[in-house]
């Protein structure tokens, strides 16, 4: 017989009352869904409680759904051939034409005003600026 069809032979009535209906599944159920998280933390109680541990925060390898691979393989594969093309060679490098403002085009009337800036806030630029010409110092000494 059907849940619903016992729910109203339970109960007779013309109007439906969620609680009772709620006390009557919860009495007659046969199954109980649960999550992921859930499921895994009960496995993991259960392995602590059977060998006496405690529990052990080295996660290990993380495990995905067939989707979830799918996708990050697109990625990965996407990312590869736009460094290595489809034939899987190296892709030469192309000099990009960097700008600079040595202009002095400039017409906004701030560009021309001095700046001032804490102490921080000048150590943040300065560590910043000598970053910058190290890592382009870098690549010029690789690339020759």
């Amino acid at each position: 017989m059907y849940r619903d069809a016992s729910f109203k032979l339970e109960y007779p009535g013309n109007e439906f009352d969620r609680g009772l209906w709620k006390q009557f599944w919860f009495r007659h159920q046969t199954y109980h869904t649960q999550c992921l998280p859930c499921i895994s933390s009960q496995k993991d109680a259960a392995r602590r409680k059977e060998t006496g541990e405690e529990p052990n925060h080295n996660w290990g390898p993380i495990l995905l759904d067939d989707v979830s691979t799918k996708i990050l393989t697109s990625w990965y594969n996407d990312a590869q051939q736009k460094i290595f093309g489809k034939d899987g060679k190296p892709r030469a490098k192309v000099a990009l034409e960097v700008s600079d403002d040595d202009d002095d085009n400039l017409n906004f009337p701030w560009s021309k005003d001095r700046v001032h800036l804490n102490a921080s806030s000048s150590t943040v630029a300065r560590t910043w600026l000598r970053t910058a010409r190290a890592q382009m110092q870098q690549r010029t000494d690789q690339e020759y």
